[in-house]
């Protein structure tokens, strides 16, 4: 008794994607399944392709054969520990400017705070600095009508 394995298009695709086009590559159980999937599938016949495309492009690679050479090509393009800078370097003094930074703003707002205040010669301000001053002393304030 043989029993028929059916593929999800997305299981076909994620083969397609692992093994490539050739179905050499597939894995054994599903590789009828994957030749039954292709016949009647076009979406799954043109990723097919594009694998295969691929699959041509990847063969023509050729690995490294002078590999200590191009190690000493690399090193001698890489700069020198001394020349390389710190990133962080910086970044350490940032807490300082913060500091001083916040420091600049509060004495700016404090100064300007003070110049836009009221003045002694605001007359309300008088009178409740002669209350204050003298608890004793009594206060005639003439109020207008028309309010």
């Amino acid at each position: 008794m043989m029993i028929r394995k059916t593929l999800t298009p997305e299981r076909a695709r994620a083969i397609l994607d692992a093994y490539g086009a050739e179905p050499a590559r597939w894995p054994a159980d599903e590789r009828r399944a994957m030749r039954r999937a292709l016949k009647g599938d076009a979406d799954l016949q043109a990723a097919a392709r594009e694998m295969a495309a691929l699959d041509a492009v990847l063969a023509t690679d050729r690995p490294v054969r002078d590999v200590p050479a191009l190690e000493a090509r690399i090193l001698a393009a890489a700069p020198s520990p001394a020349a390389a800078s710190n990133p962080f370097a910086s970044r350490r003094q940032i807490p300082a400017f913060a500091a001083a930074a916040a420091l600049m703003v509060g004495s700016l707002a404090g100064f300007g705070g003070a110049l836009v205040s009221p003045q002694a010669s605001d007359p309300a301000a008088d009178v409740i600095a002669n209350a204050f001053a003298n608890p004793d002393a009594v206060f005639e304030i003439e109020l207008d009508a028309e309010v």
